[in-house]
């Protein structure tokens, strides 16, 4: 759904929500977009980038920002694409927040005659990278509560946020990289030449907000790997733990089974009582478990 927000005789703002193939055909014919373009804009897999089209006179900036899934640390990205000449800017949002649209609506509402393209793009890309932020922080929460759980007890369902997680900020540290570059790519084009030096310092300022958030998530992920290889490594140790009684186990259970078979079935030895013969087995048994424990215990092998 396409929204026209006239902001002042100079300034437009076209808001797009949804993108529809109604909305391809009213941009094409009302607006004269190139189709390349208007691929770029509608593809929910798009990477971050900047690009002019010199033959329209128009720039693009897409970003990458979080988008959340159907679980609470499960995170993926998706394109947010600003489209714009020196009159009119189009917003292309193909996630499900609303943020920048509505930085960019109360832009309008307290600034509006001093508003411009680059005013509105800055604005834009600030709310987004506050909006990246706020979603970094809540998957950083729910590390810590994982970080916890490692000297207690360990569910799977805790293992598989801990999948999530990983899965997350791989999406995370991919979509902060590429958005520094991009945002480095407007800045050294032409486009950024032509900035005036308000511009240029609000600009350089979220160039240092987009570094941040990048160092940020690398180092979060690396600190997720740890506490990964430590689960991994303390489910590894219950598992030889388990292994080891169960082995235990197995083993003093089959001594019964080999002296009675030795006794009664394949040789013929001298009878006490038939009315004690099991007794004396039972004793025999016990006393070669017993010394099967005291072997396991004092073997370096199985400490």
């Amino acid at each position: 759904m396409l929204t026209k927000h006239i902001v002042h005789e100079n300034l437009v703002w076209v808001e797009s929500n949804q993108f529809s193939e109604q909305d391809r055909s009213i941009l094409l014919n009302e607006y004269s977009l190139p189709l390349g373009l208007l691929d770029y804009v509608s593809d929910d897999y798009e990477q971050s980038t900047y690009d002019y089209n010199a033959a329209s006179g128009y720039h693009l900036m897409v970003i990458n920002l979080p988008v959340l899934l159907e679980r609470k640390v499960r995170y993926t990205t998706r394109p947010i694409s600003f489209l714009f000449n020196e009159s009119i800017i189009f917003t292309f949002n193909t996630g499900e927040s609303d943020a920048i649209n509505e930085a960019l609506r109360k832009q309008i509402t307290e600034n509006k005659a001093q508003l411009t393209v680059n005013k509105m793009l800055a604005s834009g890309l600030e709310e987004a990278f506050q909006y990246f932020m706020t979603c970094f922080h809540t998957v950083m929460k729910t590390r810590h509560e994982l970080d916890e759980l490692i000297s207690r007890h360990m569910t799977n369902q805790n293992l598989l946020e801990l999948s999530y997680l990983q899965q997350t900020f791989s999406y995370f540290n991919h979509a902060a990289k590429s958005n520094v570059d991009a945002l480095q790519m407007m800045l050294d084009a032409e486009y950024g030449k032509l900035l005036r030096p308000v511009e240029i310092e609000h600009f350089e300022n979220l160039m240092v907000e987009a570094n941040q958030i990048k160092h940020m998530v690398r180092l979060e992920s690396e600190v997720v790997d740890k506490v990964a290889q430590v689960f991994d490594s303390v489910n590894n140790n219950n598992l030889n733990s388990t292994m080891s009684i169960l082995t235990f186990w197995s083993l003093a259970l089959a001594v019964p089974t080999l002296v009675t078979g030795f006794y009664g079935m394949n040789v013929l030895l001298p009878s006490i009582s038939p009315k004690y013969d099991w007794l004396i087995l039972l004793v025999i048994s016990i006393v070669l478990i017993f010394l099967l424990i005291w072997t396991i215990k004092n073997s370096k092998r199985f400490k």
